[in-house]
């Protein structure tokens, strides 16, 4: 007896040369606007944290403050006359100022700060006056117990007068050499103390595009993307699809895991990318969109998801996925400089398109001896 099955097979024909591979290269070089593209590998950043004041205090750590920093310019006060209200003041009679800020919010995952720390501060003085400047830093965690302390440090001071302060406000960048790893769900404390002596009122501004007060810290982790997964249109895991399969499957699902120690508020873009077997740009350059919900902003990790519902005249073989993340730094850095490098990491992902072909397969089954066995039953996988 003669059975008849229909079975479906996917057969994949690979056409990706050497050719098709170096335009690929060229062409992907050219969808990001920096030209260039970082490759995580814990080299080390030169992070930015503002200095913001909040008319609401903020918990940090298990502390209330009012004071803090984190990677936003969402400064309090943007224009001339609201930039000239806003400062800490030291009155004549009193040698010193100074000022606490926290890191805000707290950190999402650990984070290693290596090489020089610095902040930069404007300050201004009555008179022209030498002064002395000093840093602290330290890791705080919930409840505000002290993990790890600094200590009084004496920078390094860089500004147009040296160690002076004067009537004009001017910006000091205090230097420090450091390196310290900090724990998940802790807060830094980032202290700095102007002595100008007592003779003298001093003032210490901030939070303003005119007086922008901050801290530049040599991280060794930030916002990158940790995988990158193709799964069908059922959400299962696969990196095998068909061109000519029905309408409702053609469907590629592109998912990032997105990872960042100062927590989701800090991601400002996730890019993708796909190239086909001839390099050519089926996705440019779009945007992902974040499936995670809740307290995103806080969280280390966010995954990013876009579908590419692909026509039946995809080509047959490897496509590239490139996925680039850009923090706030990397928004800044290209609003001032015109590129987001270095603050740009990617991944990539290869998955194929293949070809369902149908094939009608008849099998005869016999005996030992030749004869047809009618009641015998086939399995195939």
């Amino acid at each position: 007896m003669v059975y008849s099955l229909k079975l479906r097979f996917g057969k994949l024909k690979s056409l990706v040369t050497l050719t098709a591979f170096v335009l690929a290269a060229i062409t992907m070089a050219s969808f990001i606007p920096t030209g260039n593209l970082a490759s995580y590998s814990g080299t080390v950043k030169p992070m930015e944290f503002y200095f913001h004041y909040s008319d609401i205090p903020v918990s940090v750590a298990g502390l209330q403050t009012k004071y803090f920093i984190n990677t936003t310019r969402f400064f309090r006060f943007s224009t001339v006359e609201e930039a000239y209200a806003n400062s800490f003041y030291k009155p004549i009679g009193l040698p010193k100022i100074d000022i606490d800020f926290y890191l805000y919010p707290n950190l999402a995952g650990p984070v290693t700060f290596n090489g020089l720390w610095q902040v930069f501060i404007w300050v201004n003085a009555s008179a022209y006056k030498p002064a002395t400047f000093s840093l602290h830093f330290q890791e705080i965690a919930v409840g505000g117990r002290v993990l790890w302390d600094s200590g009084v440090l004496n920078p390094t001071i860089t500004s147009s007068i040296g160690a002076y302060v004067g009537v004009p406000i001017y910006c000091y960048n205090l230097t420090v050499s450091l390196v310290h790893t900090f724990n998940s769900d802790t807060s830094l404390l980032v202290e700095v103390e102007v002595n100008a002596g007592s003779s003298a009122d001093t003032r210490i501004w901030y939070d303003s595009p005119l007086f922008p007060s901050k801290a530049i810290l040599p991280a060794e982790d930030y916002a990158r993307p940790a995988w990158v997964k193709t799964c069908s249109v059922d959400n299962s895991e696969t990196n095998l699809f068909y061109y000519n399969a029905s309408q409702s499957e053609r469907v590629v699902i592109v998912r990032a895991n997105v990872t960042d120690p100062f927590g989701g508020y800090d991601i400002y873009k996730v890019n993708i990318t796909i190239v086909d077997p001839e390099g050519n740009l089926v996705i440019d350059n779009e945007d992902m969109t974040r499936a995670s919900d809740g307290l995103w902003f806080i969280k280390y990790s966010n995954v990013y998801e876009m579908n590419w519902s692909y026509p039946t005249t995809a080509l047959v073989g490897n496509y590239t996925v490139i996925v680039s993340v850009i923090d706030n730094n990397g928004l800044y850095h290209y609003n001032d400089a015109g590129i987001y490098y270095p603050f740009v990491e990617e991944e990539t992902h290869t998955f194929t398109m293949g070809i369902i072909v149908y094939y009608d397969p008849s099998f005869l089954i016999t005996d030992d001896v030749g004869e047809p066995l009618p009641n015998a039953q086939v399995y195939i996988t």
